[in-house]
């Protein structure tokens, strides 16, 4: 007996398996990771997501394994950079006051005088 598709086309396994392949960059993989995670945000599932991305759930498993690890070392590697930005800062930061303190005691000094005068 076959199975029911409830009015739905389906391709034999060796239709699907004959279908050319289509290959996706990886700024087209994040795009499309963020296009599901904000479908799942909303309330869809991962199958649902998958699907609206054109997509198989093996598929969209795959890249968010695969993206996640990256993902997560990129996260790390802002956070070190977010980190020396600050400590750079604070360093400018204590500098400027140093000059602006050096600046105020060569102003505050008096003048020296030559001798000499101007008429």
């Amino acid at each position: 007996m076959a199975p029911k598709t409830h009015g739905m086309i389906v391709a034999s396994q060796d239709e699907t398996l004959n279908m050319p392949r289509k290959t996706y960059s990886p700024s087209q993989v994040v795009k499309n990771l963020r296009r599901a995670e904000a479908l799942m945000a909303a309330g869809a599932s991962l199958n649902e997501a998958a699907k609206a991305l054109g997509v198989t759930h093996g598929t969209l498993m795959e890249w968010r394994e695969k993206f996640d690890v990256l993902a997560t070392a990129g996260i790390q590697r802002i956070k070190q950079l977010e980190a020396e930005n600050a400590r750079l800062r604070r360093a400018i930061a204590e500098l400027d006051e140093q000059l602006s303190e050096q600046v105020q005691s060569v102003a505050a000094k008096p003048k020296k005088r030559t001798g000499k005068t101007t008429r």
